[in-house]
């Protein structure tokens, strides 16, 4: 076999070996021509389809299974070949090329054969011309229906923006004004055709004191961070929150242009100012409602103590008047307890002064007799002091509670 391989392609270009076709068997002039006529115009029909396709590939650079095509083209070359080959062996025994063409077509047709196999579950689920109508009408119609959704959506989003009483802007990164709403008529007079175009500047002058305005926006597209703040009006008592966020590029995820809102604040500021004062008022009030609690309570002791000592006298001097048989001493005790009584009225009436001082200026301050409040209690406790045996040390003493703070010179024992 080795020998036989190596003398086929030692005598691969000589011709010595084979006689023309011609002279093998019994050709006739008809049969002879008929076949290399058939030949070459299967030849000539199998060079030009190859050729057409090859020209298709090169145009259609999106033609599906390209690589399945350029098989195609070599396969159909080399049977072209083939069939060239066969009519002009009829001059020329080029046995010995013809069979390693067929041979190299045998190749490049299984090639294609296995290829085509691969592939033909993908080139089968290809949609046919009329299926791809039928796709194309239902994406036509589903983008009629998004265009006419989107369209709606457009038209309220520029009726919510065109009627929103905040100032809505979009600014591009050259800090120019790209879209502005109606609303900025009421903060500037001006229409809004007038700030298209134009730097962000032309409002520093209506809502921002300082430079700050420009920079916050620049801020906005180095940092990609919503910025806030809230400022005062140059020439007017109103107050203004700007808000500043930034619109990315879906693409490559940039700050493209920055969403610029400027909100009315001045009648929160005003109510945030007014809960303010209403608070601190309320802490005065708070702080006075306590003084006046803590000058309630030493009242109350005032007049618990002030009281207890007149009436034990008058109830003691009662059990006394009921108790004695003579009529002197009845009418004694009758006396002291009148007089109790008047010290209690008078007690009373000092009560009630303090009452009313409470709710005027105070008094000038005033001496107190010292003599004279003993006198005055010791009447107020006449009755303790018949039933105690002879002889009694008085201590007086200064309480916290016995001055009334509001009338200095009154005493309370």
């Amino acid at each position: 076999m080795i020998d036989e391989i190596i003398h086929f392609f030692g005598r691969f270009f000589s011709n010595a070996d084979f006689p023309a076709r011609w002279y093998c068997g019994q050709w006739s002039n008809f049969h002879g021509w008929l076949y290399i006529l058939s030949n070459f115009a299967i030849a000539g029909a199998y060079f030009t389809i190859p050729l057409a396709l090859a020209q298709m590939i090169r145009r259609r650079k999106d033609l599906p299974f390209r690589r399945i095509f350029w098989l195609f083209v070599s396969f159909i070359l080399f049977c072209g070949t083939t069939h060239f080959i066969d009519a002009i062996i009829f001059w020329l025994p080029i046995y010995r090329w013809n069979a390693l063409i067929l041979f190299s077509t045998a190749l490049v047709s299984w090639t294609t054969a296995v290829v085509l196999v691969k592939v033909m579950p993908k080139i089968l689920e290809l949609k046919t011309t009329q299926q791809l109508k039928e796709v194309i009408r239902q994406k036509t119609q589903e983008l009629e229906i998004a265009n006419r959704r989107l369209t709606e959506s457009e038209r309220q989003f520029r009726t919510l923006v065109d009627y929103n009483p905040d100032v809505v802007a979009r600014v591009g990164r050259d800090q120019k004004f790209k879209f502005i709403n109606p609303a900025i008529k009421n903060l500037t007079g001006l229409r809004p055709e007038y700030y298209l175009d134009k730097p962000v500047e032309e409002l520093s002058n209506f809502i921002a004191a300082s430079p700050r305005f420009g920079y916050k926006i620049k801020t906005v597209f180095e940092q990609g961070q919503l910025a806030y703040y809230e400022t005062a009006a140059r020439e007017s008592e109103r107050f203004y929150a700007v808000s500043i966020a930034p619109l990315y590029d879906q693409e490559n995820q940039k700050v493209e242009d920055a969403l610029l809102i400027i909100r009315d604040i001045t009648f929160q500021k005003k109510a945030e100012t007014e809960l303010r004062e209403n608070v601190d008022q309320l802490q005065v009030l708070s702080q006075s409602l306590t003084e006046k609690n803590q000058k309630l309570e030493s009242f109350a002791h005032i007049v618990s103590h002030n009281l207890r000592a007149p009436i034990g006298n008058i109830n003691m001097l009662l059990n006394l008047h009921e108790e004695e048989d003579d009529t002197n001493e009845r009418n004694l005790l009758l006396t002291n307890i009148k007089e109790v009584s008047q010290k209690l009225f008078q007690t009373v009436e000092d009560l009630t002064e303090v009452v009313r001082s409470q709710r005027s200026a105070p008094e000038d301050q005033k001496e107190i007799d010292l003599e004279e409040a003993l006198k005055s209690q010791m009447a107020n406790i006449s009755a303790e002091i018949q039933l105690s045996e002879p002889g009694f040390t008085m201590i007086f003493t200064m309480p916290q509670n016995t001055l009334s703070s509001d009338i200095p010179g009154k005493y309370f024992a």
